[in-house]
């Protein structure tokens, strides 16, 4: 007698009498003690064995089955239960034996049960979605009229102080993407965003979820960011660097010498020397008038633009802002390779390299007297400030930062247990 007609033959008792016999073999065939464990703790049986399952069994052909594998998410594919009079036993009962819901599925359900929490801003989700486990005090952001607007989203998409903190957090994303890195990873842009977004409505004193949407809006501005500083810097370099704008046989030369010359070769060990203030020396390093003139007109355009509001983030003048201007002058100066002007676009794919060669540079520089170089990055700062009519900064109550680097270099001189420290350490006469 096959399995399958046996199975079609048992009645009702002798299923009832089967199952229980099952039940009685699988707690046997179970650790003893984690039995009794989840017998006290009134833990299902088939539950726990559905989180351990390691390998299914085979089983004979019967009804629904048709000789598969049973479902990982069926307890009967317990490693437990692989000897072969149990799995004939299970065959003649499996198709009767309600499945579990798989790991996956519970899962699932949990993550949509009400008591499901996420971490608040740890991701994007639809269009005009708070972001899950959001505290319930922040508004949501609305759209202006209440319509969902069709073409590319921008700010004016929304009502209106939405729509003003949007340009807020926009323009403190780009700063960061000056100042700090021009090319930031995805992760480092959507935590900026987020910081962004969160200063701004802080600002404002209203707090508004951040949708994915008003996230796409921001983060997409990295690329902005660049290219007007990109644009600032083509005009800068023509007066700059004495290139000439005619097209005649002669100005086309000379634009290719000077180019050349300024961006250097590598393969004719010739450094580049845009950087210099002095291009013939070469002398005055990182203080060439272009970068102040670029720093100016994209950043002090008046008294309450950026480069005021932003002092913590511009004075001193980072590296990293430095290592952009180095990057925006040297993609302008080759616009002109050909002797005239050709745009090129400031992509991360062709820049971004460049970008870090001279950070690097820059990093070496400082690394050569750091308070110096602090100090000449600080009356960089200082110098366009004035310049553009804004408030002179408050002075700190306190040591400046050059005397404060000179007295920690002194105290790490020290060690405290020499005669001749002793003998320094002594006060002069009243």
């Amino acid at each position: 007698m096959n399995m399958i007609s046996c199975h079609t033959r048992v009645s009702k008792g002798t299923m009832r009498i089967m199952m229980e016999v099952l039940g009685h073999m699988i707690l046997s065939s179970y650790a003893p003690s984690r039995a009794s464990q989840l017998s006290r703790a009134g833990t299902p049986l088939g539950a726990t064995l559905d989180a351990e399952v390691t390998e299914p069994v085979n089983l004979p052909s019967s009804p629904g089955n048709n000789g598969d594998q049973v479902p990982s998410s069926s307890p009967l594919s317990s490693p437990l239960l692989r000897s072969t009079a149990t799995a004939r036993m299970i065959s003649l009962v499996a198709a009767h034996i309600p499945q579990l819901p798989s790991t996956q599925h519970r899962a699932a359900e949990h993550h949509h049960s009400p008591s499901h929490t996420a971490v608040a801003l740890s991701r994007p989700l639809g269009n005009q979605a708070a972001l899950e486990g959001d505290p319930p005090h922040l508004k949501t952001p609305h759209f202006r009229d209440g319509q969902v607007p069709s073409g590319s989203p921008k700010a004016s998409d929304y009502e209106p102080m939405v729509s003003r903190l949007i340009l807020q957090a926009v323009y403190d994303f780009q700063v960061r993407v000056c100042t700090i890195d021009p090319f930031p990873e995805q992760d480092v842009q959507l935590r900026w965003a987020q910081d962004c977004w969160s200063t701004a409505c802080t600002k404002a004193k209203i707090m508004y979820k951040i949708p994915s949407r008003i996230l796409g809006l921001i983060t997409e501005r990295k690329s902005h960011a660049r290219g007007t500083l990109r644009d600032k810097t083509r005009i800068a370099v023509i007066t700059g660097y004495g290139l000439e704008q005619g097209l005649s046989s002669k100005a086309v030369k000379n634009n290719r010498a000077l180019v050349v010359r300024l961006l250097g070769d590598r393969q004719a060990k010739q450094e580049k020397l845009f950087f210099w203030k002095d291009v013939e020396g070469p002398s005055g390093f990182a203080k060439h008038a272009v970068f102040t003139e670029v720093f100016r007109t994209e950043f002090f355009k008046s008294r309450t633009d950026a480069g005021v509001t932003y002092v913590d983030r511009f004075r001193p003048v980072s590296l990293p802002f430095l290592g952009l201007l180095f990057t925006v002058v040297e993609c302008c100066l080759e616009e002109w390779r050909d002797g005239h002007l050709k745009k090129i676009k400031f992509s991360e794919a062709d820049y971004r390299k460049k970008y870090e060669e001279n950070l690097e540079i820059l990093q070496e520089w400082s690394d050569m007297n750091p308070a110096l170089v602090k100090q000449h990055r600080t009356q960089m700062y200082d110098k366009i400030r004035r310049d553009c009519g804004a408030d002179p900064i408050e002075a700190r109550v306190g040591l400046s930062d050059i005397t404060r680097e000179r007295l920690q270099a002194e105290l790490a001189g020290h060690t405290g247990g020499s005669d001749s420290e002793v003998e320094d350490n002594q006060f002069g006469d009243a």
